[in-house]
């Protein structure tokens, strides 16, 4: 992990603040909204995604989504919320959504399967999953070089 990742997460932590359980709130509402990850999976087969998003819960590798597919999957309204609640705007929020909603995902799937009847978060360590999913390294998708974007700022080499 580069020397940028580490300075973005420290500053996301102290960002969020006491805000961490905010985040897993909404979170885990924003999946029970679209039904948990059976309606999420639905909803991707509606709009064309099952491809992506079957790859978040199988065990390979996460294939990406663009913004506005995140945006048509979760809804206008959802991201709306969690933005409110993060005290945020859409326009910050949804691309950290595009970003971590596969990670968030292929956590809540760890067999590669959907667990029957997971129609809501319920039961779900939420704040574990965020917390393993903001802990991941990566290399230029990363969270350093994801905040650096949204900051207007650049990796330097």
């Amino acid at each position: 992990m580069g020397l940028f990742d580490s300075i973005a997460k420290q500053v996301l932590g102290s960002a969020m603040g006491g805000q961490q359980e905010a985040a897993t709130d909404a979170l885990g509402g924003i999946l029970n909204q679209v039904g948990g990850l059976e309606g999420l999976l639905g909803k991707a087969k509606d709009l064309g995604l099952d491809k992506q998003v079957s790859s978040w819960i199988g065990t390979g590798q996460n294939e990406p989504v663009e913004s506005g597919q995140v945006e048509q999957l979760l809804g206008a309204d959802a991201i709306q919320g969690v933005a409110e609640k993060l005290g945020f705007n859409t326009q910050q929020v949804l691309p950290l959504l595009t970003q971590f909603l596969p990670m968030i995902i292929d956590h809540l799937t760890p067999k590669g399967q959907i667990e029957q009847g997971a129609t809501s978060t319920a039961g779900l360590d939420m704040s574990s999953i965020l917390a393993s999913v903001l802990k991941s390294q990566g290399g230029e998708g990363g969270l350093g070089g994801l905040l650096g974007g949204l900051m207007g700022g650049s990796k330097q080499a």
